[in-house]
């Protein structure tokens, strides 16, 4: 037993984890890696073929290849933000901005991506009040989709989502007890909520606590597709809904009363996260395995 677990400890000591991100065209199932050394990324979206992503340290971008990490620093802004504070982010291309959340959910913050003027959106009064009302201490993992003039984002470990209301935020689905119930909005229960997204007359979200992909259509809640585990991300482009699944990702597509499950992507390596764009392309996150002196060569 105990030869076993040196020989485990030495081949994990010479391991360390890495990070890539495969471009794939889901017509012709073209692929393009991109490597991405010494960078962690926790969320990312696509903006045409460039790359925002948020990491430990502030916003960083990816264009033709090329990773700036510190692409934060170009932003103006009246009051200095805390950099290591973003966690999700989307883009919202009625308004031209990035939406990123904060590591507790309490505050959205906006990048004018013409101006690259930064702001939060939440006032300070409304951030306390809503951080004791519904969020506490603790941070959530969190996931936000923006369309039009509409912002919505999920709590992961407070059981709820929230709509963004002019410079507050106010609940859009669960009662902040993690259960199943397919009921009115406010009383619903819901478990551990990751993707959203923003539908043409509805809200979809990953219900992943109870393996359910489910709908929000006015003051009701249905559900859409079912036993999806590992459900993470899920995204709305091009008519079509995109989520993760048990480390795969799937597209959904209806043609007038039939809806169609078609699976996207699968990889052996950890798939973090995922963003379609505009056109055929998929941008998809891969965590992955690689000796220590390989990574540092």
């Amino acid at each position: 037993m105990v030869i076993i677990f040196v020989e485990w400890l030495k081949i994990n000591l010479r391991l360390s984890m890495a990070y890539k991100i495969i471009k794939k065209n889901i017509r012709n199932s073209n692929q393009q890696e991109i490597p991405l050394k010494d960078c962690s990324i926790r969320k990312f979206c696509c903006i045409g073929e460039d790359i925002y992503f948020t990491h430990e340290l502030g916003i960083g971008k990816i264009s033709e290849g090329k990773i700036e990490k510190d692409w934060h620093l170009q932003l103006s802004y009246a009051r200095g933000p805390d950099f290591s504070d973003f966690n999700s982010i989307c883009y919202n291309e009625f308004q031209k901005c990035l939406m990123i959340t904060s590591r507790d959910g309490c505050q959205i913050y906006k990048i004018d991506m013409f101006l690259l003027d930064f702001e939060s959106i939440i006032s300070d009064e409304s951030r306390y009040k809503f951080k004791k009302k519904y969020v506490g201490d603790i941070n959530s993992d969190s996931y936000i989709a923006s369309l039009g003039k509409e912002t919505v984002w999920s709590l992961k470990d407070r059981h709820r989502c929230f709509l963004l209301d002019s410079e507050s935020a106010r609940p859009l689905v669960g009662c902040g007890k993690s259960g199943c119930s397919t009921t009115f909005l406010k009383y619903a229960r819901i478990s551990q909520p990751t993707g959203i997204a923003i539908l043409e007359n509805s809200v979809c979200f990953a219900d992943s606590g109870n393996n359910f992909i489910k709908s929000i259509s006015g003051n009701r809640i249905s559900n859409v597709v079912d036993d999806c585990k590992g459900l993470r991300d899920i995204h709305y482009k091009n008519q079509k809904l995109f989520f993760l699944s048990e480390n795969i990702v799937y597209m959904l597509s209806s043609e007038g009363d039939v809806t169609h499950v078609f699976e996207i992507y699968e990889e052996e390596s950890q798939i973090v996260s995922f963003c379609p764009s505009e056109k055929s392309d998929i941008y998809i996150l891969e965590k992955y395995s690689v000796n220590k002196a390989e990574k540092n060569s």
